[in-house]
């Protein structure tokens, strides 16, 4: 099974470097629920979240591209239809963004 490199995000915490399975399943154990996908223009990454985080009142996390984050994100990115992990360029600038 393919592994790629993203970046979690849990509220009130750093963004941590993981290796997770490329699938859905391991998408939706992260975020904690149905996974919702936005494209942050500023570093090229996809930003996964629970797309019920808002009605679960879940915490705030962090403001991401022009999302307010709550519960917790992954950040990956996509090479046409394909989710792939991210660059180091991409970790550099994410983490530099967004802590």
């Amino acid at each position: 099974m393919a592994t790629i490199k993203v970046i979690v995000y849990e509220p009130g915490k750093p963004g941590e470097l993981r290796e997770i399975s490329d699938t859905l399943e391991a998408f939706q154990q992260i975020v904690g629920g149905y996974v919702e996908a936005h494209h942050d223009t500023s570093t090229g990454a996809f930003v996964y979240c629970d797309e019920d985080g808002t009605l679960k009142k879940l915490p705030p996390n962090r403001q991401i591209g022009a999302w307010s984050i709550v519960g917790n994100a992954l950040l990956c990115r996509h090479d046409g239809a394909d989710t792939v992990g991210l660059t180091d360029e991409q970790v550099t600038r994410i983490k530099a963004l967004y802590g």
